[in-house]
């Protein structure tokens, strides 16, 4: 079995025992987890749709450093369209634009050229 390093789509299995716990944390304690965000990375996509994990996202962001802000922006980036459809995941979205660098808004910004 080996683990996947990049971000879950959606729906995706999680095989890793560890994994399913950090979650299941990060679930059942929202803002309050103490998970740190390099531990969920490999999963920030599917925290973000999920209405605990969001929570936990948005504080998490709110007191990121530099290096963890840049990348959870690069995790959710390719998916940041979707997750401005989502009811959990534009709370996310939204976080991020309050929070990025100029040159990541403007990337986010561009993921949304002639769609709207």
């Amino acid at each position: 079995i080996s683990c996947a390093t990049a971000p879950l789509a959606v729906g995706e299995l999680v095989t890793s025992s560890t994994a399913l716990d950090t979650l299941a944390e990060v679930r059942r304690e929202g803002a309050k987890s103490q998970v740190l965000l390099k531990e969920i990375l490999p999963h920030v996509v599917e925290l973000a749709q999920d209405s605990e994990g969001t929570r936990f996202l948005q504080a998490k962001l709110e007191t990121a450093n530099t290096a963890e802000r840049k990348d959870v922006f690069e995790a959710l980036l390719p998916k940041v369209e979707v997750l401005a459809g989502d009811a959990a995941g534009s709370a996310v979205v939204q976080k991020l634009l309050d929070i990025c660098t100029p040159d990541q808004r403007k990337a986010i910004v561009e993921k949304f050229r002639g769609t709207v």
